[in-house]
């Protein structure tokens, strides 16, 4: 991302922003995975509805013009425009389905399975097999997003923002497929060593049967935000400043929905900060960053997911206890990055070659217009 200041004061921002996002949700049952493994974790050899699976992965590349502005000393207004280039796009619903497994006592190595699934399957084109070409931003599925938000600070100085982030579209070019399936698959060899591979081929097979090539519209994970936060000084020398924020965030065209309590402490250019979350998955999930921040150059590192982190790691250094744990999932991640800011210094305005008379941005100026005020 690329920002910067286009008056004296600071109270308009512009940037541009490229970046390549990932949309995913999923609901995949046990007996699914547990298939893969052959017929001998299942007891009955007939059972009804166990493959209702659901998933969506949609990726795209986000090229993004930013604006921001400073309307007022209460009132912060700001967009992003963006183009989207799709990916890939995959989503499956399967309504119905069944399994019959057929034994033979005498030779295992001759059972077999009936799958029987009932749904629909979307899936776009991709020229070959996917590679990084793809992830160059093309105008074969285009697409567009806008973000909104506003930003006010209340004379008690605690300050509220809303937003609505990328609510847009995704049109997946013509070439792409859409297949209604209501079928029976016959599979063999689901007790040899490539079990897994013959009943993901058969299967995929299945679903994909008589696809319609068409054209097809999809929206992007929009999210409405809302937060609030004020900041404290724990201190009489104003050493250590406190600023805790609370978040709800809320997919608008999902089920989605996230609360967080985000509590920072900041001590000259070191910021600690440690976030709890919870979800509408009912997982509850604990991160932590550490950014040491100057006025030209900022490097954060963190986890949103520490305990699950910090166990997996132990898991991973053979901590027994760790890897007999059974917990809600099993899954790590760490972050990090910087930010740099580069350009001539701002001038003192009782030095400056160019002298400010408040003159407003766009928005400062639709702002006075509709209001009728010159704040």
């Amino acid at each position: 991302m690329l920002k910067f200041f286009t008056s004296l004061n600071g109270n308009v921002e512009m940037g541009f922003s490229a970046q390549t996002k990932v949309e995913g949700k999923g609901v995949i049952s046990d007996e699914s995975i547990a298939f893969l493994d052959g017929p001998s974790n299942f007891a009955r050899d007939n059972y009804d509805n166990i493959f209702n699976n659901h998933y969506r992965v949609q990726m795209y590349d986000q090229l993004s013009y930013i604006y921001r502005e400073q309307v007022n000393k209460q009132l912060s207004l700001g967009f992003k425009l963006s183009y989207l280039s799709g990916v890939q796009y995959d989503k499956i619903d399967v309504e119905e389905s069944s399994l019959q497994i057929n034994r033979d006592p005498a030779n295992p190595d001759n059972d077999n399975a009936d799958v029987y699934m009932r749904g629909r399957y979307y899936r776009s084109y991709v020229p070959g097999r996917l590679d990084g070409r793809d992830f160059l931003p093309t105008f074969r599925n285009p697409g567009a997003s806008i973000s909104m938000g506003a930003t006010y600070r209340t004379e008690d100085g605690i300050l509220i923002q809303g937003n609505i982030k990328d609510l847009g579209f995704i049109h997946w070019n013509k070439r792409s497929t859409i297949t209604d399936f209501n079928n029976t698959t016959n599979i063999t060899d689901i007790t040899s060593q490539h079990r897994d591979e013959n009943i993901y081929n058969a299967v995929y097979d299945l679903v994909r049967g008589n696809g319609v090539v068409t054209s097809f519209n999809t929206k992007t994970n929009a999210k409405a935000e809302l937060s609030v936060s004020k900041s404290y000084w724990l201190d009489d020398e104003k050493t250590y400043r406190y600023f805790p924020t609370v978040v709800a965030q809320k997919e608008m065209f999902f089920s989605g929905f996230t609360g967080a309590m985000v509590n920072s402490v900041q001590k000259n250019n070191l910021i600690a900060t440690l976030t709890a979350t919870y979800d509408d998955y009912k997982l509850f999930n604990l991160g932590a960053q550490i950014m040491v921040k100057s006025p030209n150059v900022e490097f954060f590192i963190g986890s949103e997911r520490l305990l699950n982190t910090g166990r997996l790691t132990l898991a991973a250094l053979n901590n027994t206890n760790q890897i007999n744990r059974v917990g809600n999932y099993s899954g790590a991640d760490i972050f990090l990055g910087f930010s740099l800011k580069f350009g001539r210094v701002i001038e003192h305005p009782m030095n400056s070659s160019y002298i400010p008379m408040g003159e407003k941005g766009f928005l400062g100026r639709l702002f006075g217009r509709i209001f009728k005020t010159n704040n």
